[in-house]
């Protein structure tokens, strides 16, 4: 019983921690996302195409996770 219990617990507590953590991310627009990593429409395209972006939309709006712009980013350099 006490097994289940602790299992269930740890469990929980993981996803309520991931819930915090994209609760507290930040989101970019495409014209954000473009000035960030210097780069086109056609090329946002295109690496949107390719999910090397995680997004978010909301009605037409489509918005970038910060932390993944930067991830791409550094990976540029």
């Amino acid at each position: 019983k006490d097994l289940v219990y602790d299992a269930v617990k740890d469990a929980l507590q993981s996803e309520r921690k991931q819930q915090e953590a994209k609760a507290n991310e930040v989101y970019l627009t495409r014209e954000d996302t473009m000035k960030m990593l210097q780069i086109s429409k056609v090329t946002l395209w295109k690496m949107d195409k390719a999910n090397l972006l995680e997004k978010k939309r909301i009605g037409r709006k489509v918005l970038y996770t910060k932390s993944s712009v930067l991830s791409v980013q550094t990976s540029k350099l």
